[in-house]
């Protein structure tokens, strides 16, 4: 949207260097607005498709929703929050449930009006919120950025200390390039919303097997979004009742003098936001279409990765061996106690190389067909 929008009049950075900076010249221009009133919508939409989406989830609607969120590996902290928190996250996923859908209202809202104010508090509350628990700060940050074009008229009520210019030509004129460009992206993204909702998809489910993957190709909107490099779902953690789940790891270091010890979760599994989505293929959570038939090759590489990147931080003579306890968080297991604790992987270092004796590449599935099992109580088949 930077390269749509009529930046670079002001704060110029070649102004600053030649020595032509001027404040006071600078803030008396004005700029057409109409791409900034799509790149508005285009917030609106967003909003208010992930808000309303929301309320097609049973357990946002009941209020567990922001806390199975919590559990999950992308959360800062999953094993913090716990079953006493509840009264408080209930509260929390009610609010997040009312307010989502109506922020785009501030776009609407005259200026200074009282309303747009408190909205722009719950704004702020909301994606400080994200930032704080979650491992997905930069999107939530550009979200904050954005109230500078909100609140446009506010802010440039307090440089100028009276009413902000009107904008000077009001005569109708040819829409350029740009413009146009700015236009089929908010017609594209619209379009993306109404096909997911015509295709009835109200949540995004998990496959039945890994040969069934539901791939965001099936809406043809993808297609030319993905050459604009915006193609992305605004549906977000509307999937949570099919798709949560907690894990816990538990590596136990046995060393050349068969002495045994406990290794940081951290020197095998960063805790980065990319980690995370990689470890998910390992438990059957997909989110890409993938060949069905290299399934089991990926997850051998992922496991193979994680083994070579540790023996090479760790290059004294060891056996690994990585426990792992995964869970569904359900209306009947917030509690998270029925977990069962498998082997996931085994392997060797040894001067700095990595030998892999062992790896799980069948996870284990969940179990989508009733609300009650958090995970089919079976012996994994490896």
């Amino acid at each position: 949207w930077l390269l749509l929008l009529p930046v670079g009049h002001t704060l110029v950075l070649e102004d600053f260097l030649v020595g032509r900076a001027s404040f006071d010249m600078w803030k008396t221009i004005t700029v057409p607005g109409f791409t900034m009133r799509l790149f508005l919508f285009n917030l609106g939409l967003l909003y208010l498709t992930a808000g309303l989406w929301k309320w097609t989830s049973p357990m946002w609607r009941n209020g567990t929703a922001l806390y199975a969120v919590l559990k999950m590996a992308i959360s800062r902290g999953p094993q913090y929050w716990q079953s006493r928190h509840l009264p408080f996250l209930r509260i929390m996923n009610y609010t997040a449930l009312v307010v989502e859908p109506i922020f785009p209202l501030m776009f609407l809202l005259s200026t200074n009006s009282i309303i747009k104010w408190i909205l722009l508090t719950m704004f702020i509350g909301f994606h400080a919120g994200i930032i704080i628990t979650m491992k997905i700060p930069f999107a939530n940050i550009a979200m904050l950025g954005s109230t500078v074009i909100i609140f446009r008229n506010e802010l440039m009520n307090l440089i100028l200390k009276e009413t902000p210019l009107q904008q000077q030509d009001h005569n109708i004129r040819q829409p350029d390039f740009s413009e146009i460009i700015a236009l089929s992206l908010v017609i594209c993204l619209t379009l993306m919303v109404i096909w997911d909702r015509r295709s009835r998809k109200m949540r995004i489910p998990l496959p039945k097997n890994d040969s069934d993957i539901m791939g965001f190709h099936q809406n043809p909107m993808y297609g030319p979004l993905w050459v604009i490099g915006m193609a992305q779902s605004f549906r977000l953690f509307d999937w949570i009742d099919d798709r949560n789940y907690h894990c816990s790891y538990e590596i136990v270091r046995t060393a050349s003098d068969e002495q045994s010890s406990s290794v940081d979760v951290q020197e095998l599994f960063p805790l980065s936001t990319r980690n995370v989505l990689l470890q998910s293929y390992l438990f059957g959570n997909l989110w890409r279409t993938i060949d069905p038939s290299r399934l089991g090759q990926l997850r051998h590489t992922i496991f193979q990765r994680y083994a070579r990147r540790y023996c090479q931080n760790n290059r004294e003579t060891s056996i690994i061996e990585v426990f792992v306890t995964v869970q569904r968080v359900t209306s009947d297991n917030l509690s998270l106690n029925r977990g069962i604790r498998r082997l996931m992987m085994r392997f060797a270092c040894q001067d700095g190389k990595h030998i892999l004796y062992y790896n799980c590449l069948t996870p284990e599935r969940f179990d989508h067909d009733t609300q009650s099992s958090i995970l089919k109580q079976r012996n994994i088949d490896c």
